[in-house]
């Protein structure tokens, strides 16, 4: 998937920030779709899928920081702390490898 279509496919979603991916994991359930992080900036995280194949975006979720309804304890706040920089750790080139993942 070329750089340009990548971008047409996350401008279908308004809402999510021109940024750069972070995080590519790739299913594996669904091989040629691919999940990324993007950091919104004021502790908004998106979380997509790529189709790679059809070139389409696929679900977003919005991860917020906090709850607005419900306020954490200090304690909590620890557990609920989404700095991003440890978020789904994955050794993405594992899963180029031909025989990481067999079809049946």
């Amino acid at each position: 998937m070329e750089d340009i279509k990548f971008w047409a496919a996350l401008d279908f979603d308004k809402r999510l920030p021109h940024v750069l991916p972070e995080f590519p994991t790739i299913s594996l359930v669904k091989p040629d779709v691919v999940s990324f992080r993007l950091n919104g900036g004021n502790k908004l995280f998106w979380l997509i899928e790529i189709d790679m194949k059809k070139e389409v975006l696929g679900s977003t979720s919005l991860y917020i920081f906090e709850e607005e309804e419900e306020k954490c304890s200090t304690d909590m706040a620890h557990w609920r702390s989404f700095p991003g920089y440890s978020f789904v750790p994955s050794p993405f080139t594992r899963y180029l490898d031909q025989h990481a993942i067999r079809r049946f």
